[in-house]
């Protein structure tokens, strides 16, 4: 099946005549402006990535070695709202939520994202943001032996055991466990308490270029309280195997508070009833000394929007990050996982606008 390229979303039709653009459209939330008073803006998109819809390749240049050993990584399904509310000329209420499925090995990766903030705008072109943003998922037992072995030797990297179907080898020694209905226990590995909580403060400033584009830029400062856990399992279904190994592999505390610095520029073009627009942003971490792998990112989107009536534009676009979900999703990151989590990835979004 043919690839759609990024390329393809953005292709533009000729169009006549021209709108005042008062703010960007699908990037609202990284503009300076605010909405009139009473006046809102409400997305909905449907996010994705797998082989046909593989924004520039990535997913099969980046992910395909990974996938084959450590299993199926990186296919995403999700969906998002965002919302946009003019309190007053001057004062804007931004919300958004978000699903994320993404495949992780055996197993499914379902983070839940909520951001809420306020958005001031103390002159014509300048204004200033502050909010909170939560990112969590449900825990994960993953049951590739390839991983477990990595990941079982990043841990405790003077142990002799590894994982050999379903068996736990440790030197010249095999042994099978299994509960109480003989059935074997297969060992995994667990990741639980996956959350961060953010704090983030922007000032921006933006403005229209002639009666057709517009043009911001922004400064964010943002952090960070990570939470994770990584450790083996199943617990409580052989309490031989609950003494003999997991007692040897304690689970590990990935707590952290990190922070991050980010600069951004969005611009907007509009011909007709079309808007095409791009933003770019780049990130600057300050993490602790055993998380220190990488501590950038560069995330690049763009969107075309078609407005079907006054009120309503449909619009399709993709996000490519340099490193994954580094921004995204920090607790993913860690000092077991950071040469994991280095690859480039990306994804489209299709959805509708009401306004």
């Amino acid at each position: 099946m043919k690839k759609i390229s990024l390329f393809t979303l953005l292709s533009l039709a000729t169009v006549a005549g021209a709108k005042e653009p008062v703010a960007l459209s699908q990037f609202l939330a990284h503009d300076a402006a605010t909405l009139d008073k009473g006046a809102y803006h409400v997305d909905m998109a449907y996010l994705r990535i797998n082989d046909t819809l593989d924004i520039f390749n990535l997913k099969q240049k980046e992910l395909k070695s990974i996938g084959n050993k450590y299993g199926a990584i990186g296919d995403l399904k999700g969906y998002e709202f965002n919302g946009f509310y003019g309190v007053t000329d001057k004062n804007m209420l931004l919300a958004k939520a978000s699903l994320w499925n993404i495949d992780y090995s055996d197993t499914l990766l379902k983070n839940r994202h909520l951001q809420l903030a306020w958005r001031y705008r103390f002159a014509t072109n300048f204004s200033c943001d502050g909010g909170v943003i939560y990112d969590g998922a449900k825990d994960l037992a993953i049951a590739n032996e390839n991983l477990i072995n990595a990941t079982l030797h990043k841990i405790k990297p003077d142990t002799s055991y590894k994982i050999e179907n379903g068996a736990v080898v440790a030197d010249d020694d095999t042994i099978t466990f299994y509960d109480k209905n003989n059935n074997i226990v297969h060992p995994t590995i667990n990741i639980t308490d996956m959350r961060s909580k953010s704090l983030f403060l922007r000032l921006a400033m933006g403005g229209a270029i002639g009666n057709r584009s517009r043009v911001s830029s922004y400064f964010k400062v943002r952090r960070n309280y990570v939470s994770s856990s990584i450790g083996m399992g199943p617990a409580g279904q052989n309490s031989f195997y609950d003494k003999q190994i997991l007692s040897k592999v304690h689970p590990k505390d990935l707590k952290r508070v990190e922070n991050m610095v980010a600069v951004g520029a969005s611009y907007g073009l509009r011909l007709g009833d079309f808007t095409g627009e791009l933003h770019y942003e780049y990130n600057k971490f300050f993490r602790p000394s055993d998380v220190s792998y990488l501590d950038t990112n560069h995330i690049l989107e763009a969107s075309l929007s078609y407005d079907v009536t006054k009120h309503i534009t449909l619009f399709s676009g993709a996000k490519a990050m340099l490193h994954q979900f580094m921004t995204d999703l920090p607790y993913l990151y860690n000092r077991y996982t950071q040469t994991q989590f280095d690859k480039k990835y990306g994804f489209v979004r299709f959805g509708v606008s009401f306004h």
